[in-house]
């Protein structure tokens, strides 16, 4: 075996295997010259011998060295049986001590050994009936699912955050932990809340997905875009269009009509005044041009076909942007929505 100095250096440290302890052992044995680069005088005149050596060696070593009568361990250490007896003495102690010190070292190990990870299993609900199906989560949660609907989340939860992912539509009654938020993840975007209610609707064959917010507080977020946050107040819905990654606001429809529509006896005709707009039968989107005219701003129909939809009524010129749309979505089907800049009319 070829003693290099890294296997020096395990063996005077006391961790080399005992296969290299054995080897230099021999090697010091042949060599005790080899002492003297290992081993320099202020080494050996600090050592301090961590295991007690044979009396009588001890004696008849001592002996020795007080007849050369050098001043100094380094001109002993020149002759060459007291080299020798160095190295025994020095391999003889690592091969006495290894034994005993690797299995201590090996219980070190096992001691600072790092305690397993243990991590929540994940459980999905499913419904896959036509009626709605109610969970309660270890939390206190309850999570009722639509048809073709599911969720996976951890249960128990993990100590920091609920999270939970769906597919398809769910009404959440979250219980309420300021130290764990309630997170659901649904077709690109993120709905947090502490305590509240809320439902999603989220299903993989369609392109758009819906949050309606029914109490409490929620913090809407696009994945590709954290940084983008849209909260909702209670009774407000908006919805997230995957292609675009971007959110819209509905503006929800009032069934009941607010104002009084009064018909005009002249057809197809839109009538101004300084408190009032009045529209007799008009093409639906000639109606939609004077509102955008009127209350400065964009309307985009987006693809909703309005070939043959007319309008009659009368709007004062106080009334809120959303109380007009209101009326003319409740009387024709339609949702609006706004992103912000655009109100844009899609089918319901």
């Amino acid at each position: 075996m070829q003693v290099t100095p890294a296997m020096m250096n395990r063996f005077l440290e006391n961790k080399c295997t005992a296969e290299e302890a054995a080897g230099v052992q021999q090697y010091l044995l042949q060599h005790p010259e080899a002492l003297d680069q290992w081993l320099p005088d202020e080494e050996w005149e600090t050592f301090t011998a961590t295991h007690p050596m044979d009396k009588a060696d001890s004696n008849r070593l001592f002996t020795n060295i007080q007849a050369a009568n050098q001043p100094k361990v380094r001109s002993i250490l020149s002759r060459p049986w007291i080299r020798v007896a160095a190295a025994a003495a020095v391999a003889a102690f690592v091969v006495v001590v290894y034994p005993w010190k690797k299995p201590a070292m090996q219980e070190t190990a096992a001691t600072n050994k790092p305690a397993p990870v243990y991590v929540n299993p994940a459980t999905t609900f499913r419904n896959d009936t036509r009626h709605k199906v109610s969970y309660t989560l270890d939390d206190g949660s309850v999570v009722t699912l639509y048809a073709r609907s599911e969720i996976i989340c951890n249960q128990p939860f993990d100590n920091n955050k609920r999270d939970i992912t769906l597919r398809g539509k769910a009404l959440f009654k979250v219980a309420k932990d300021k130290a764990r938020p309630f997170t659901v993840y649904a077709k690109g975007f993120s709905t947090t809340a502490l305590g509240t209610t809320f439902r999603i609707s989220a299903y993989d064959s369609s392109k758009r997905s819906t949050v309606k917010l029914l109490e409490g507080k929620v913090a809407l977020k696009p994945l590709l875009l954290p940084g983008k946050t849209v909260y909702l107040k209670p009774g407000q819905s908006c919805a997230f269009l995957q292609g675009s990654n971007t959110f819209r606001r509905i503006i929800p429809v009032m069934h009941a009509i607010s104002k009084t529509i009064i018909p005009d006896p002249i057809d197809s005709t839109i009538t101004e005044s300084k408190t009032e707009i009045r529209f007799a039968n008009t093409p639906l989107p000639a109606v939609l041009k004077k509102i955008a005219q009127a209350y400065k701003v964009i309307i985009d129909p987006e693809t909703i076909n309005l070939t043959g939809r007319r309008f009659t009524g009368n709007f004062s010129k106080q009334q809120s942007l959303e109380d007009v749309f209101s009326t003319i979505a409740g009387l024709n089907n339609i949702t609006v929505s706004y992103d912000g800049t655009v109100y844009r009319l899609s089918e319901q």
